[in-house]
């Protein structure tokens, strides 16, 4: 970790050591710390807890303290609220001793804390695509984007291909018009089998980018597949599945998450439910008690297949088939965390929707 640790800014290095207790770092932060410097979009491929989010924070936090400019000095664009929620806490534990301000911004965060003085905006801004084009709309606010140096994409593979992905892309363009000159941009992602191609989709015209991956060596994986057409029998298969483990299940729509919840709750005592429509509140408390040490079953959407740490799961369970070999490939690696095996389990009504789940599981094994 020498070599790599003296070319990092003293305050940072200080905090890693003296206050993180880091003694190495790994391949992937090597990597990226190295191409940081040659200017280069940077996409960073790893699994979930491989170590992205400091892969991509601490080149850009050596830029920001070096460079000392005023204003938004990191922007972090995030798919989800209860990811940014998540990155916060984790940020923050490498900011705070450094004196760099941290602020969360989208519709579930308390009005009176989306607030900052007009020449008192934080150092790193943790927003959603959507919050962000507010802000940009406001004369006020898009003033302190203007000495911005890094825009960080998490999860970006989740908005390629789409139009969210298109008002991504659009946004980071308009920042780069703003401030007059090419902002330096780092995306991170699970897993692909084509990251070439969604390298040069963010990174677009003109710019060079480098993709780097963390090797994690081939693992054992674990898959049932339960076919029964009758979706009472199919509750009461799925509850005998999650009693006394820690599961999600992942569900199609909010629609279906709320069904499959309130017909498992007749026999599961532990069970909750997360999507987007339900309140902040009952979303934490959701992933509270997955949090903690007892049995519990989250029926949720897509709110918690991303890289929001919701301690070690047992299981997981994919209701019906997946909608994408992306989204299969993330709800796995939500499980097999503490050296077990990922694992799940497919609740599916028909052979067809046996089907579409082998096929995903095939097209993520052949990349």
């Amino acid at each position: 970790m020498t070599d790599t640790l003296s070319r990092l800014h003293p305050a940072l290095r200080e905090v890693l050591v003296s206050t993180l207790r880091w003694d190495e770092f790994r391949s992937v932060q090597e990597e990226a710390l190295l191409a940081y410097g040659r200017e280069m979009d940077l996409l960073i491929l790893a699994p979930t807890a491989g170590g992205k989010t400091e892969s991509a924070f601490l080149p850009a936090l050596h830029d920001l303290l070096t460079a000392r400019t005023p204003g938004i000095g990191i922007l972090y664009l995030s798919p989800a609220k209860a990811l940014i929620n998540d990155q916060y806490l984790r940020i923050t534990h490498i900011t705070a001793p450094l004196g760099l301000e941290v602020s969360a911004w989208h519709g579930d965060v308390q009005r009176s804390d989306r607030i900052w003085h007009e020449d008192e905006p934080p150092h790193i801004l943790l927003t959603t695509p959507e919050s962000l084009e507010l802000l940009l709309m406001d004369p006020k606010r898009r003033r302190a984007f203007l000495q911005l140096r890094s825009v960080i994409v998490d999860e970006v593979h989740t908005f390629a291909g789409s139009a969210r992905g298109v008002q991504l892309r659009c946004l980071i363009e308009r920042l780069d018009h703003l401030c007059t000159r090419r902002i330096q941009r780092i995306a991170l992602s699970a897993t692909v089998g084509n990251p070439e191609a969604l390298l040069a989709w963010f990174s677009g015209h003109d710019r060079t980018g480098a993709c780097i991956r963390a090797e994690s060596p081939p693992s054992a994986r674990r898959f049932s597949f339960l076919i029964e057409a009758s979706e009472d029998e199919r509750i009461r298969l799925l509850a005998g599945v999650v009693a006394n483990k820690k599961t999600l299940l992942f569900t199609g729509s909010r629609s279906e998450a709320e069904r499959v919840h309130a017909a498992l709750s007749q026999y599961v005592a532990s069970a909750l439910v997360h999507h987007s429509a339900v309140s902040p509140d009952a979303r934490r408390a959701a992933e509270e008690e997955m949090a903690g040490s007892g049995p519990a079953c989250i029926v949720c959407t897509s709110t918690l297949e991303l890289g929001i740490d919701i301690g070690a799961l047992d299981l997981v369970v994919q209701y019906g088939p997946p909608d994408s070999v992306a989204s299969f490939l993330q709800r796995l690696g939500r499980s097999g965390r503490r050296k077990r095996p990922p694992e799940m389990v497919f609740l599916l009504a028909n052979g067809e929707e046996a089907l579409l789940a082998a096929a995903a599981v095939r097209a993520a094994r052949e990349k």
